[in-house]
């Protein structure tokens, strides 16, 4: 019998894509930064040092929205799963986040990095949110007047009743943008 846990996880997988691509389908014109909306997609790594519950390593699958606030800083929102197994044991944790980026150079590639807080959500014998905030450095590739790929790390601390654990993301980003006006 499939864990709920796998059906949980493969149901927004494709909720998430579906609505990504819906969105993307719509039409678009503009370039830089500013005055943009950016919607994305990004899955990666997820780890935790000894954050029992939640196991060293994991996988990650976020879907995000941001908004360039002008040619050098711009915000992004996120909410994301996440999946780690620790003793063939699979915990679900729920992300919501949103940061603060510093755009270094609007080229065809595009270095930025920033500051962000939020949240995980997990269930482990009773619902825990443990308040997140994070470091994040990442890269851009314009692709197109349309398009955009990234790499984005962040390096975080998580808060816990008695103590706080290091977390570690890495992801890989595709992002469709927006004109805002």
């Amino acid at each position: 019998m499939p864990c709920h846990c796998t059906r949980f996880a493969a149901l927004t997988g494709i909720v998430l894509s579906c609505v990504f691509s819906v969105l993307c389908a719509l039409p678009r014109r503009a370039f830089a930064y500013g005055e943009q909306a950016e919607l994305h997609l990004a899955a990666g790594y997820l780890g935790a040092v000894n954050a029992t519950p939640i196991s060293s390593t994991g996988a990650a699958l976020d879907l995000g929205f941001g908004i360039g606030l002008n040619d050098m800083f711009m915000t992004r929102a996120a909410l994301g799963y996440g999946a780690t197994l620790d003793n063939a044991r699979v915990l679900s944790l729920g992300r919501a986040g949103v940061e603060v980026l510093y755009l270094v150079d609007v080229l065809q590639i595009v270095p930025f990095f920033g500051l962000g807080v939020g949240a995980w959500l997990f269930d482990d014998d009773a619902l825990t949110v443990a308040p997140h905030a994070f470091g994040t450095v990442g890269l851009d590739y314009l692709a197109t007047r349309t398009w955009l790929f990234g790499v984005d790390i962040r390096l975080g601390m998580l808060l816990f009743e008695d103590s706080l654990r290091a977390t570690t993301q890495a992801q890989i980003r595709c992002s469709r943008t927006f004109d805002l006006f």
